[in-house]
């Protein structure tokens, strides 16, 4: 069986809201040993699952969250991290989860369809890579949000990433620019709203 952790399950929330869309509006589990999740322009993926299936599956949102439920009950004070096993077939999937000797096993949905085709997506010729920190990065994108709907903007909020390293730079710890703006059909006195962030990366690491 493969064994999930609630953060695998945390990744739902990337899935699509579309019912249309039933092939992404939840998590597949992929046979690479990859789970990811995608809305049609953001793709989350997190590597390095323990016995991946043999054919790939979706789980529905609604198994996930049960399952996330489930795992949330495992005690804080728990030796071992709180995973659950899973297996699906073609008549739906199977999960177990233990704790402190207690033994829960849920028969939950999965989803018909075929996932997306992520390897073909993703970029593989990288020239520069940095590492930043994801809370920090999450408050910024949490103001630039804020910012444009401050200014009645609640639709795509361009952000353009770029990086500027110093010639003499040898730590990897060189600043990563960020610029966002509003819409042109928002306009404050005739000024699109446009900003800069500025965010130091992590020391690389090799």
């Amino acid at each position: 069986m493969t064994t999930l952790t609630k953060a695998h399950l945390e990744i739902v929330r990337g899935a699509s809201k579309e019912p249309s869309r039933y092939a992404i509006n939840g998590m597949h589990v992929s046979p690479d040993g990859i789970v990811e999740t995608t809305d049609g322009k953001m793709l989350i993926r997190l590597n390095g699952i323990p016995n991946p299936p043999k054919e790939g599956f979706i789980m529905h949102p609604a198994s996930v969250a049960t399952l996330n439920k489930t795992v949330q009950k495992t005690p804080k004070s728990a030796k071992k991290l709180a995973t659950v096993e899973v297996n699906a077939d073609k008549e739906g999937m199977t999960a177990i989860h233990e704790s402190e000797g207690n033994k829960t096993t849920l028969t939950l949905d999965t989803v018909e369809g075929t996932f997306p085709k992520t390897k073909d997506v993703i970029p593989t010729d990288a020239k520069e890579v940095f590492r930043i920190d994801a809370k920090q990065l999450h408050t910024l994108l949490d103001i630039m949000l804020k910012a444009n709907r401050a200014h009645g903007n609640n639709d795509i909020v361009p952000v353009e990433f770029s990086v500027r390293i110093p010639e003499n730079d040898t730590a990897g710890r060189y600043p990563v620019l960020m610029d966002f703006e509003v819409p042109a059909d928002t306009e404050y006195d005739g000024e699109k709203l446009n900003g800069q962030a500025v965010l130091m990366p992590l020391a690389n690491r090799k």
